[in-house]
């Protein structure tokens, strides 16, 4: 054969073998397709409205990352099903045959049945996540082709260790497993043969099951271990010595179990530890020469030590001023010895401190005033006396104290107010006297908090106190007449009271107007408050009002930059076309808004139209917009003018160009990538400092940040910087407007009217709401307040972090059926990872996020008393991202 033809030959052969591989990618893809497609149809759950659609490739759907798709060998390499309350079973020869999946999420659902055998064909696999989830049975018995695996987390399940080792021995294989999590099943042999062969295994928990026996002995060849929590088990006897041959540990739980004896000097050894947890045991032995003398403590290493409700004696306060990086230390409930009360000036970074019950005698020391970063404080059940030191107030970040059951005496300082962030406070069984403190969270606090006091007297303990002990007069707490019951303010105060209630009376018929227009036929009034109406319908044709108007170049239009603009209804008119329905935005809270162009200068504009409400008298509802006006802030979407038409009032607001929040998050642009549609990008990570940008419909974690701290810095002005101050009432991402720079502003300021704080609980009424960001509270009191804007904001928040709605069915019923609940019920399980926005996690920002996803844990809280001001959440967003602070 001639040299050319050879090479034809070879030619033609090299493209047979390129289609027979194509042929073969196409038929991968084509097997993942009817694989994914069998699991989704096994589900009970409705999987149509979770966006798995049958007639679109399954990499289209969201929480299903493919790659490849550029040379046509489309393979699934990650699936995060993660809270889509999914529910049924898996059936074999579905998701286990999904043979290129590197990462697979099904945590946080209603799965029940066992966990397949066909998982052991998911060779490629490095994250398996099942948690949360209802799989019983044991583990399959065969999972030894995993050998890529690494992350391993099926806890919170009802698996069990079954009747022979086999199942549980089909870990043994697991070659490159590092982390394993079992916790929260029904395992309770402490017979682990896969752990002697753990030679890469860093963090191990297997707490919350029902293991007996003694420490597990295959644990201790576990030499690279990093974290043991065994903790919440039935074990028993003796830690053995040989415990100190895990050197690399940094934390070790072994809390709730029955082991006794005392504690092995070979914990000294463990160099590197920062976190120790023996707590309810039944460890004895003198604290001194055990526990106190690890090199961990000596070397100012260790940062949590719990040796609470064990046996424990001897002296123990003389040594915690050594112990300067202690961030939580409990002892409570041992016998040591009875000591005074130590001087904690040198453990200024405790965050929690329980030395409940451990016979702690004389006064408090004032050195407690150091502890400015403590969360929670327990001294109770010790022979404590003397009076409650001022110093108390210096802990600003003090969410818990307990004080009760000493021998306390004296007033409660007046500073104890000044612990705003303060949530549970226990005073009673002591011998305290004179009057309850009645400012800021001291309001919240019940009898329970107080009881057994006899010389006590307050509100709270329905108690009246005689006028030889009430506190004095000042400016911020102006004394109540107990008499007549009315205020006694400055003439100053009188003046901003007349004015707030004038316009909190306006805001209030408006909003109860709009709220009676858009409320269904059948839904009573009590319940309706809670929900966000469909759009209304004021006429057929909504442009109708506004061609019928008369004469409408008479109608003055009031702007208070651009007073010379000399502008009428005639101009606004030709600027929204008549009041067209094409040039509508959107419905709005009480009245549709539309885009407008002014001219001259071709001014864009917002126009929103209130068709019902306010004062009767045409003066005072110009006096009202004129109040509105004169709020400005650059993170408020600025009210520039107003006109009167006959019954309606015209509000015209400067034009954002970017829209809102919600549409940017959770809606899909036109002629932009769905943010959920992954079938464009690859596997691999971006390179360092490489962001999401907004070309592709997503908002960067950069921008989300700005964001959040604008409309947290609008909110401070409002509740803060206003006076009267002003409570929002619908703070909602779609009330969020974006500027073309992104900048945040926030919309509907002042249409529920503005309210005065006195200092105490806001009064303003609260009608309307959007379901998913009305604070609990407002069900039963009805009272909007600056925490219920804060509980909010919160929720927005948790929107950026998460890039999920405040609501939908794919949150469990468990969790309230919200984001919320969600959120917060995993952060409680310590995984709050798992609710982080995962089209972000490629921009190394993960803790950033989480520390966001913590400031809106605590915007959320239950009790209004438990959320932050405004204020202090700025703080705590600039903390985030320092440099970012400074940006307007």
């Amino acid at each position: 054969m001639t040299g050319w033809r050879w090479g034809e030959a070879m030619l033609l052969l090299l493209l047979f073998l390129f289609f027979l591989a194509d042929l073969d990618a196409q038929d991968l893809g084509s097997s993942d397709q009817q694989s994914l497609t069998k699991f989704v149809q096994s589900l009970s759950s409705n999987s149509t409205s979770l966006g798995f659609n049958s007639s679109k490739p399954v990499c289209q759907w969201p929480g299903v990352y493919c790659t490849g798709q550029r040379s046509g060998n489309q393979r699934i390499r990650a699936l995060n099903f993660t809270g889509l309350g999914l529910n049924g079973s898996i059936p074999d020869g579905s998701i286990g045959m999904l043979t290129a999946l590197k990462s697979l999420d099904l945590s946080n659902n209603f799965l029940t049945g066992g966990i397949p055998a066909d998982f052991a064909s998911l060779t490629s696999l490095s994250i398996l996540l099942l948690s949360n989830n209802g799989f019983n049975g044991s583990l399959p018995s065969d999972l030894a082709g995993l050998t890529q695996l690494k992350t391993l987390d099926i806890s919170h399940n009802k698996l069990e260790s079954g009747g022979t080792s086999s199942a549980a021995d089909s870990l043994r294989a697991l070659q490159s497993l590092r982390v394993l999590n079992l916790s929260n099943n029904q395992f309770s042999s402490n017979n682990f043969p896969f752990l002697a062969n753990c030679s890469t295994l860093q963090a191990l928990d297997l707490s919350a099951n029902s293991i007996n026996g003694s420490f597990p002995p295959q644990i201790l060849s576990c030499i690279h271990l990093r974290v043991l929590n065994l903790s919440k088990n039935s074990l028993s006897g003796e830690i053995p010595l040989q415990v100190g041959d895990l050197r690399l540990l940094q934390s070790l739980d072994l809390s709730e179990n029955s082991f006794s004896g005392q504690l092995p000097p070979s914990l000294g050894t463990l160099r590197r530890l920062l976190s120790l947890s023996l707590a309810s045991n039944n460890f004895s032995g003198n604290i001194t020469s055990s526990v106190l003398s690890l090199q961990s403590l000596q070397t100012a290493v260790l940062r949590k030590l719990d040796l609470s409700s064990n046996l424990l004696i001897g002296s123990v306060f003389g040594t915690i001023s050594s112990l300067h990086a202690l961030e939580h230390l409990g002892l409570a409930k041992n016998s040591f010895t009875q000591e005074l009360f130590p001087d904690l000036s040198a453990v200024a970074n405790l965050t929690y401190l329980n030395l409940s019950s451990c016979g702690v005698l004389g006064p408090i020391s004032s050195s407690v005033g150091s502890l400015t970063k403590m969360l929670q404080l327990d001294l109770s059940h010790n022979d404590l006396n003397g009076s409650i030191p001022s110093a108390l107030s210096n802990m600003t970040l003090l969410l818990s104290l307990d004080l009760s059951w000493n021998n306390l005496s004296g007033n409660i300082p007046d500073q104890l107010g000044l612990l705003t962030f303060l949530n549970q406070l226990n005073l009673s069984h002591n011998n305290l006297s004179g009057s309850i403190p009645n400012s800021n969270q001291f309001e919240t606090f019940g009898a329970s908090s107080f009881e057994d006091n006899p010389f006590l007297c307050g509100i709270a303990l329905n108690k009246t106190c005689s006028s030889s002990i009430m506190p004095s007069p000042s400016p911020d707490h102006p004394v109540r007449n107990l008499k007549s019951g009315i205020m006694h303010p400055g003439v100053d105060v009188v003046i901003g009271i007349v004015i707030a209630l004038f316009l909190v009376f306006g805001g209030f018929v408006v909003k109860l107007l709009c709220f009676q227009t858009r409320r269904t036929k059948n839904l009573p009034l009590v319940d309706a408050w809670n929900y966000r109406m469909g759009p209304m319908s004021f006429e057929s044709d909504p442009s109708t009002w506004a061609t019928s108007v008369k004469d409408p170049g008479s109608i003055p239009v009031v702007m208070f930059e651009k007073p010379l603009l000399n502008l009428t209804f005639s101009d606004l008119l030709k600027a929204t076309l008549n009041f067209h329905k094409d040039a509508q935005i959107t419905e709005g809270g009480c009245g549709p808004v539309y885009m407008g162009m002014l001219s001259p200068g071709d001014i864009k504009i917002a126009v929103k139209v209130l068709f019902e409400g306010g004062p009767v008298n045409p003066i005072e509802r110009a006096a009202q917009l004129e109040a509105l006006g004169k709020v400005k802030h650059p993170n408020l979407v600025p009210l520039v003018g107003y006109s009167m038409v006959n019954e309606k009032r015209i509000l015209i607001y400067e034009f954002m160009e970017n829209g809102n929040l919600y549409h940017h998050l959770h809606e899909l642009p036109e002629g932009t990538a769905n943010p959920d549609d992954w079938t464009l990008d690859t596997w691999e990570h971006p390179a360092d400092g490489e962001t999401v940008g907004n070309g592709d419909g997503c908002l960067s974690w950069e921008a989300r940040h700005q964001i959040a701290l604008g409309v947290a810095r609008a909110l401070a002005f409002l509740h803060h910087g206003c006076s009267p101050h002003i409570v929002h009432c619908d703070v909602t991402a779609s009330n969020v407007l974006l500027d073309s720079e992104l900048k945040a502003h926030l919309a509907d300021c002042g249409v529920a009217g503005l309210v005065l704080d006195s200092g105490r609980r806001s009064v303003t009424p609260i009608i309307g709401g959007t379901v998913g960001y009305v604070p609990p509270e407002y069900g039963q009191t009805w009272k909007a307040t600056t925490r219920g804007d804060v509980y909010s904001f919160g929720v927005v928040l948790l929107e950026l972090v998460t890039g999920r709605r405040p609501t939908g069915q794919y949150f469990h019923d468990s969790c309230g059926g919200h984001l919320v609940g969600w959120v917060r019920a995993l952060i409680r399980e310590n995984v709050g990872y798992k609710c982080l926005d995962p089209k972000l996690l490629t921009t190394k920002v993960e803790h950033e996020m989480l520390e966001c996803l913590q400031i809106g844990y605590l915007c959320t809280a239950e009790h209004p008393s438990k959320r932050p001001t405004m204020q202090q959440v700025i703080g705590l967003l600039k903390d985030v991202r320092p440099s970012a602070g400074t940006s307007p």
